[in-house]
């Protein structure tokens, strides 16, 4: 016989259901059958379980659960140094019978006597989703009814484990950490799991892998509850499946939620995935990879991320190469509350989403941080018809389809402090102030801190510049109404408030009232337009006489004297011996100078 191996004696006796303590010692399981358990389906065994449990944690131990249904209408407690396993999760069942907690885990001692307390193999059962029962029980009761303030219920592994039918299937409370769940299957429970623990040591390295939560039932409370400060919640390879529509999958209704998704799948008929309630929760979602999808038809989604109420500074959302699939049409990926902060989106996948356009991100209030980089197939970036940016908006290579899509859509965007506040429609704003008294302007584009900042009617306006478009000629009096008409050029200003189709080009260029163009202000002595092609023929008194401005001439340019002009335009500076250039306005109705 050959030499064995250190290697080989440990798997050996890992197979062998042994568990080894130390070099000198070893734990042989202990059958719940020893202690008088019936595990009939029928028989309450609290009694003998507990017996059980509390003989092998004298030294801390392995307990086995038969491929049988093992009853108990009683509240069972298991210290941390015992890990109860089952023949397999569909043969061996314990199955709660009673009204309160089915479990509660841990005590007050330090050593574990090298055992890691757990479950494995086996299935948790409830009388119900639709009672008060609470499955499993972690640590101290904040308020010390269910357990002591001394509980500890940290080091927990769960492997292969089902919880199912009850009103809440894990409930976290004080003094739980280094929890891990391997392969478990928490469905069919009202609630899945609530974390409320207070102390500063609860809900540390919670990990689920591989692992399934789904099929919740309340309409009122979300699958997975996480309202713990400094809870820590790492999710990888685990899938959220079909729970309650009307919920999100997980969400901080308290406190703070920190969470971290890699590579985990999302799935319901439709409805919100992940949300998190600003006014009362700190949170911090980051998901690496992984799969939102919805199934469902004829419902729109308003989003699958949803961020509400008032803003709190550590609240911060990241998403990086997840797949975004949805039969309906999905409003937005993120959407973002009052304001938002902090939400960064990189290489999203729209692989479908209905047949209405989506959008990343809907930043409503006045959003700080917002990046959307390398994001495919979608409709737009950002937007919502309250959205404004106080703070610098990183858009990165984010293509729009098609050509026919807009990096910041919505009915109307800004982009700076207080702008737009009003809510106006058809509208895009960049720079603090822009458009911000206008509730009944439309199709406008402000562009530049205080641009058309005054006006509070308009149609068709667009403003370039600082402040552009705020006030009429000598810059006291506002410019409140404006319709088809462009103002380009810091204080470029109308001739009067009410103009119509009336364009100003240049710094400080003043209006020359409806349906003209001026370019330059007063100050400009020469105009050059380059590549253009003047008309041969100069128009004088004496000589060819100047046609009219009519529809067929509109946009024409011609050489005249000024004693030549129309009786309706005023002198040209430099007196009858001067030519210049007048050009026929775009609707064909009279001329102007296009230069004076």
């Amino acid at each position: 016989m050959g030499t064995l191996t250190i290697k080989a004696v440990a798997l050996m006796i890992a197979s062998s259901g042994l568990y080894l303590r130390s070099t000198a010692q070893m734990i042989t399981p202990v059958s719940v059958v020893q202690y008088g358990a019936k595990c009939d389906g029928r028989t309450d065994d609290s009694v003998a379980l507990q017996s059980a449990i509390k003989a092998v944690a004298i030294n801390g131990g392995v307990l086995q659960i038969p491929a049988a249904r093992c009853n108990h209408a009683s509240t069972l407690t298991r210290p941390k140094n015992v890990r109860i396993q089952g023949q397999g999760a569909s043969v061996s069942t314990l199955s709660y019978t009673g009204s309160a907690h089915a479990w509660v885990i841990g005590d007050s001692g330090s050593p574990q006597n090298g055992m890691q307390g757990g479950f494995s193999s086996l299935t948790l059962n409830g009388p119900g989703y639709t009672g008060a029962t609470v499955g499993v029980y972690l640590g101290a009761d904040p308020a010390g009814v269910v357990s002591p303030a001394g509980n500890y219920a940290n080091n927990e592994y769960w492997q292969n484990v089902n919880i199912d039918n009850f009103g809440l299937g894990v409930q976290v409370g004080n003094n739980a950490y280094l929890f891990s769940c391997d392969g478990c299957i928490i469905f069919n429970n009202g609630q899945h799991w609530k974390d409320g623990g207070t102390a500063s040591n609860s809900g540390e390295r919670m990990v689920f892998t591989k692992s399934v939560l789904g099929q919740s039932k309340s309409v009122t409370l979300p699958a997975v509850e996480l309202d713990n400060n400094v809870g820590d919640y790492y999710f990888d390879h685990t899938s959220f499946d079909y729970n309650n529509t009307s919920q999100a999958d997980i969400q901080c209704l308290a406190g703070g939620m920190h969470a971290t998704f890699t590579s985990d799948h999302f799935e319901k008929l439709h409805g919100e995935y992940i949300h998190i309630n600003n006014t009362v929760c700190n949170g911090e979602i980051h998901v690496f990879g992984g799969e939102f999808s919805t199934t469902g038809t004829g419902t729109t989604d308003n989003d699958m991320i949803g961020l509400s109420g008032i803003y709190r500074s550590l609240n911060v959302v990241s998403v990086f190469g997840a797949a975004v699939n949805s039969n309906e049409a999905l409003s937005a990926f993120v959407d973002a509350d009052n304001p938002s902060r902090q939400v960064t989106l990189d290489s999203l996948d729209y692989e479908n989403y209905g047949t209405l356009p989506s959008v990343p991100v809907n930043a409503r209030g006045n959003p700080l941080g917002i990046t959307v980089r390398n994001t495919q197939n979608v409709a737009s970036i950002i937007g919502d018809a309250t959205t404004t940016f106080s703070e610098p908006v990183s858009l990165g290579s984010s293509p729009a389809p098609n050509n026919n899509s807009a990096l910041l859509s919505a009915p109307s965007t800004g982009v700076g402090t207080t702008t737009m506040t009003t809510g106006p429609e058809g509208n895009a704003t960049i720079g603090d102030s822009a458009l911000v008294s206008c509730a009944t302007c439309s199709s406008a584009t402000s562009v530049g801190q205080g641009s058309l900042s005054l006006m509070t009617n308009g149609t068709g306006v667009s403003a370039l510049g600082y402040n552009a478009g705020a006030y009429i000629s000598g810059g006291l009096i506002a410019n409140v109404a404006a319709t088809d008409s462009l103002y380009l050029g810091a204080y470029s200003y109308p001739l009067a408030s009410g103009d119509n189709n009336e364009n100003v080009v240049g710094n400080r260029a003043v209006g020359h009232g409806s349906n003209t163009t001026t370019i330059g202000d007063s100050g400009i002595v020469e105009t050059y337009l380059q590549g253009v092609t003047m008309p041969a023929t100069i128009y004088s008194a004496t000589g060819t006489a100047l046609p009219p401005c009519a529809e067929s001439r509109k946009g024409a340019l011609a050489v005249v004297s000024d004693a030549a002009r129309p009786a309706y335009m005023e002198p040209y500076t430099g007196g009858g011996a001067i030519t210049a250039v007048v050009i026929c306005s775009f609707d064909g109705t009279n001329y102007s100078w296009l230069s004076h």
